[in-house]
């Protein structure tokens, strides 16, 4: 389905007058269809590559006993696929999104292609624990409550580019806190506008030709985006006392046909449209 972005920029705008994040769940499932597109994937026989990033990392850096993610989403294919390899999950989502139903198609398409040991029923949240998963919502990840040090790997996908700036700085100074000395951050982000995900016609980069006043009128919090690029995250990311052991980014392949907003153009690669970081705590 493609949908023309300002269109798309309207409905957020009247879902921004409900509290609830499921109403925009509701959206994507029953209108969109993407959350179920997305599960529609997990019936390929090799691993996506975001879960394959964060599996040899968490190897790579001995983090197999405790990992931290927030914004896990609804279908927690990801966190399925590293229940074979890591301990215990703790999930954190700052509105309910869990879709049980999502949940079993996940396990029933990753288990018959091999990517998942264990074929078990879930019929609540206490169900994930079955699989190491305990999730959690809502929940704060600016506040925890777990403990300091407990945590080996904290591991991220596609989210932070939904969270304003200055959460983003509490939010990674409570990952610094509960982290174990040597622990680490396993992170990938998407820096394109996601309204050209659903729009064909607009670049990946099309919310870049708007001043931050401009791209207010279309930027809601059910459907936020920061706009940060590669530069800004590696400030964020050394602020918050972090070593940046390995970083990559990917840019626009596509001839860009405007002239983006000067606030961005003294950032260097700000054509970026995703980014990978492997964070550790000294």
């Amino acid at each position: 389905m493609n949908i023309p972005w300002k269109f798309k920029s309207k409905v957020f705008r009247l879902l921004d007058k409900f509290p609830s994040g499921r109403l925009v769940f509701w959206f994507h499932k029953h209108l969109t269809k993407r959350a179920k597109k997305k599960v529609r994937a997990f019936s390929q026989s090799s691993a996506h590559p975001n879960w394959v990033f964060h599996a040899k990392n968490l190897e790579k850096y001995h983090c197999l006993s405790n990992i931290f993610e927030f914004g896990a989403g609804n279908h927690l294919a990801q966190n399925l696929y590293l229940s074979s390899l890591v301990e215990k999950q703790w999930l954190f989502d700052l509105n309910y999104m869990l879709d049980l139903d999502l949940v079993t198609t996940a396990i029933e398409s990753l288990h018959s292609n091999k990517l998942l040991d264990k074929r078990l029923n879930i019929r609540s949240d206490k169900d994930l624990e079955k699989y190491g998963i305990y999730y959690r919502a809502p929940a704060d990840a600016r506040r925890t409550g777990l403990a300091q040090g407990s945590i080996d790997a904290c591991i991220s996908t596609n989210t932070l580019e939904h969270i304003p700036l200055e959460e983003l700085e509490k939010i990674f100074l409570e990952v610094y806190r509960v982290l174990k000395i040597g622990g680490i951050c396993s992170i990938k982000i998407d820096y394109s506008d996601h309204y050209s995900h659903t729009d064909r016609s607009i670049s990946e980069l099309n919310f870049l030709r708007y001043s931050q006043t401009e791209w207010e009128s279309f930027n809601h919090s059910n459907h936020y985006q920061n706009r940060l690029r590669h530069s800004d995250y590696l400030v964020l990311f050394r602020s918050t006392n972090f070593e940046i052991i390995e970083e990559s980014f990917v840019v626009c392949e596509d001839q860009i046909l405007f002239e983006p907003d000067q606030s961005f153009l003294n950032s260097p690669n700000w054509n970026a449209i995703s980014g990978k970081f492997i964070l550790k705590k000294n």
